[in-house]
């Protein structure tokens, strides 16, 4: 299965030092930004204008043409049912996506990266799809805390997309998609038993990225980037432990200034990576680890075979 043409459009950037929580803990503040965050995202317009915009660069920049696309994936961990499901027709026509049904990931969080990737690999292996888009969403409403458990990250608004295609030259190769759940992760939570919670996180994060590896052939140590989402210094640093990657290869480099916009920051990361000098074949772990499942999979890096030379002819 094959990823490319990504794109993604944000909110505006905000300090962290405007969020009513912060207003009179400044020490609290100042332990956030120790460990790395900085800035979120925070719309200034629809969500349907966003959603429009950066699905329609996808398609642009895929080079497919909008009816060769069957299939649109959408994930959003902010689902509203009366919302959304209104909105979907209204974005798919404005983008001339007339041959694509949409089908909905919602209950996974920073998961829903992952479990977007399984659903279309799903359909793909049936036969169902050829040519899809994954679409992911996310906007805290008025009113709603952007400080996500244990100051581990900061909440954004924005969106991301990419397309599944076979026909891409240019984008990621991914790996069987592999998913930890633990249902009783929560009652951890609800208890306020944090020791046993976050052994069952790090149980999550080991077990799913383990499997993701050894279903992709590839070893820990042959990944150039571990790709998560943006939570803060500490949380990466013990993801990376647990996924077996060094320190060094975390892509931490939005944390600061994009905020966490759920299952966004993967596809912006790897979007942002592929611009960069990756050579063809290059290993990357992408992990979505959320309150109850944690999903991983590896990905290599594809490129256009270069042109030969007339030496070469």
């Amino acid at each position: 299965m094959r990823i490319g043409a990504f794109t993604w459009r944000l909110g505006e950037r905000r300090e962290i030092d405007s969020l009513p929580e912060l207003a009179s803990d400044a020490r609290r503040l100042q332990r956030m930004k120790k460990h790395g965050l900085a800035c979120f995202m925070e719309a200034t317009q629809s969500r349907e204008s966003l959603m429009v915009e950066a699905l329609q660069a996808s398609v642009r920049e895929s080079g497919m043409d909008p009816l060769s696309i069957d299939t649109v994936i959408y994930a959003t961990g902010t689902f509203d049912d009366r919302e959304d499901a209104t909105l979907m027709p209204v974005v798919l026509r404005r983008c001339g996506l007339l041959n694509a049904r949409p089908i909905g990931v919602f209950l996974g969080f920073c998961a829903n990266f992952t479990y977007a990737f399984e659903a279309i690999e799903g359909l793909r292996a049936l036969g169902r799809s050829r040519n899809a888009l994954l679409l992911f969403s996310d906007a805290y409403p008025a009113g709603r805390t952007r400080l996500i458990r244990q100051d581990s990250a900061v909440g954004s608004d924005g969106v991301a997309c990419c397309v599944v295609s076979d026909a891409l030259e240019r984008g990621y190769d991914v790996g069987p998609v592999r998913h930890h759940y633990d249902a009783q992760a929560t009652e951890h939570l609800e208890t306020g038993d944090i020791v046993s919670y976050v052994r069952a996180y790090s149980n999550g994060v080991r077990t799913s990225a383990e499997a993701a590896l050894a279903a992709a052939e590839v070893g820990a140590a042959e990944c150039r980037w571990l790709v998560t989402a943006n939570f803060n210094r500490s949380v990466l640093r013990n993801i990376s432990e647990l996924c077996g990657i060094g320190v060094d290869r975390i892509y931490d480099r939005n944390i600061g200034e994009l905020g966490h916009c759920s299952s966004a920051d993967q596809l912006i990361a790897l979007g942002q990576l592929l611009e960069s000098d990756l050579p063809a074949a290059t290993p990357v772990l992408v992990t979505g680890p959320a309150d109850t499942v944690w999903g991983a999979a590896a990905m290599r890096v594809v490129r256009p075979a270069p042109t030969p030379t007339r030496e070469a002819r």
